[in-house]
Parts: C-alpha cells; structure tokens; sequence
C-alpha cells in the first residue's frame, strides 16, 4: 500500500485504535524509507526523519504512535550504513508489534481478575486494550455484561458492541446521553485512554471526562486500561497534550447562523481514576509515568 495513503487514513479515523495507528504509521515509514534512493547515510537520515515528522503529526493525540517513531528512529542513527539502517528500521518494527501484542494480552490478563461473576461493566467508545480484558475474563468462563455508549461523532462504540456480540458476551448499546440512567446498575467503568501525561490525567474520547464525572457522583470504579507506551514524555516538559478538532461535518452539515465544533477529544483529571490497567499492573495514575521508559 502506498505510505501517502495509509496516512490518510489514520487522518480519517479509518484506522482506529492506538495499536492499530501506531503499527500503520510504522508500516508508512518502512514504506517511505523502501521509497528513498540514496546510499548515503547521513542524507537518508535526513530524508527518512522528514517522512517520520509526516508521519508523527497525522494522529496529534497519539503519543503512541510518535513514542514509537522516536524510539526506532534513535536506534536507526546508532547505524554504520543505509544496509544496516534497512535492516534494523524492520527488525524494530516487528518487535514493537510483539510488545504491543504481548502489552494487551498482559492487560488482558490483570484487568479480568477486576471482573467478577454478574458483573455489569460499562465502558465508552472502543479500545482494542479494553476489549482484550472482556475477552479474557470471557476465555475464564465468567458470566457479565457490559453497556457501551454509541460514542458520537463517529459512533466508535458500535465497533464495540459488534465485537462483544461476536464473543457472544452480552451487551447493552446506548446513546452517550444516558450515560447517567444505565452506569447506576453498573458495577464499574473501564475505558482505554490515547494519551497518559506525567501527572497521570488521561486523555481519550470526548466524554470520557463526562463519565468519570457520573461514576464519581455514582461511586462506581473508574478504571483506565493502558499500556505505559500511551504515556506522552512531552507533558514533563511542561507541553500540553494536543487536544485534535476534527472536520466540523463529522458533527452536522453546514447550518447557516450556526458554530459546530468538533473536538475528538477530552481530559480525565487523575484524581477521579480510580486506577490504570498497565501490563505492570493495577496502580494509581500518578505512578504510571514512572514506568514508561521502554518505549520513550
């Protein structure tokens, strides 16, 4: 597939997921460095770390995908020469696929043990890290359920919902508005989360902050299921995380008279977590930046 492409369509939303955006943005960048000519190593640095910018800048909420670009990258310019770079730009990609892949499964495996029998969980949008930890506790033989919020603009909980039918756990779809009426039979909340600052706040879809809100009004378990790689290393240094706006027509088509905004995105404030899945474990979100070094 052409690299241009694939960034088009991490842009559109149609490929979803930080795993999923981070593996296609690795594959653009092989793309792109199969694409450059040169032999010489300092000039296909130069040429490979301008596509990789490119490829950084097309999901902004997505430390993911730039912790993983930065962390190969660093690697490529430890290289002798453009055989080795190609060589090693590879290799590195397929091992951060397996860690990806083995981050989930552990999370998987830690976030089920939260899950009891009867159990009604409730969660918003879609996150393959959440739907590996109600796939484990299904493979465990425990009998629950989950509600999950249609998640407007895009109606990322559908994919959810689907998912959950397949597996033939039994779930409840919901407009986000009635977020309040059903999580007062739930037994806890689960979401994933694009972005972890170094204070612990996460950052996921917009509503995600609404929902915390109700569950901490509710006294229900907050839980955010991630994998230290969603950790963004910037916030230390005083940086902001990004907040993406999205096309105003995900919204509504134009309304003479009328100001849509479409922010993808929203904060949960650390203090309303009641904790984050890692593969290291269940802890509070303050102490998760102290274990994101691996990829960062």
């Amino acid at each position: 597939m052409n690299a241009d492409v694939l960034i088009k369509k991490i842009k559109a939303l149609k490929i979803q997921g930080a795993k999923n955006v981070a593996l296609a943005g690795l594959e653009a960048l092989n793309i792109y460095a199969s694409e450059i000519k040169s032999g010489n190593k300092e000039k296909f640095l130069k040429e490979l770390g301008s596509k990789a910018g490119v490829v950084a800048s097309s999901r902004p909420t997505e430390p993911a995908l730039r912790n993983s670009i930065s962390f190969i990258m660093r690697r490529l310019y430890r290289c002798r020469d453009v055989t080795e770079i190609r060589k090693t730009l590879s290799a590195e990609i397929a091992e951060f696929s397996e860690n990806i892949e083995s981050t989930i499964k552990k999370i998987g495996e830690i976030g089920a043990r939260r899950i009891s029998n009867g159990d009604v969980v409730f969660t918003h949008c879609h996150s393959n890290t959440v739907i590996g930890i109600f796939r484990r506790a299904k493979l465990e033989g425990k009998k629950f359920s989950v509600v999950c919020t249609e998640t407007r603009p895009m109606n990322q909980g559908l994919i959810t919902a689907k998912e959950l039918a397949k597996m033939r756990i039994p779930v409840t779809l919901i407009v986000d508005s009635a977020a309040r009426t059903f999580m007062k039979k739930c037994d806890m909340v689960i979401i994933g989360a694009d972005a972890i600052t170094s204070t612990g706040d996460v950052v996921n879809k917009i509503g995600s902050s609404t929902m915390a809100l109700i569950a901490e009004d509710l006294k229900k378990p907050f839980y955010v299921a991630a994998g230290t790689h969603k950790v963004d290393p910037a916030t230390a240094q005083g940086f902001l995380e990004v907040i993406e706006e999205r096309p105003k027509k995900e919204v509504a088509k134009k309304i003479n008279g009328v100001e849509i905004r479409n922010p993808a995105f929203d904060v949960v404030a650390a203090r309303r977590i009641t904790g984050i899945i890692t593969e290291s474990g269940v802890m509070p979100p303050q102490n998760v930046y102290k274990l994101a070094g691996k990829f960062n």
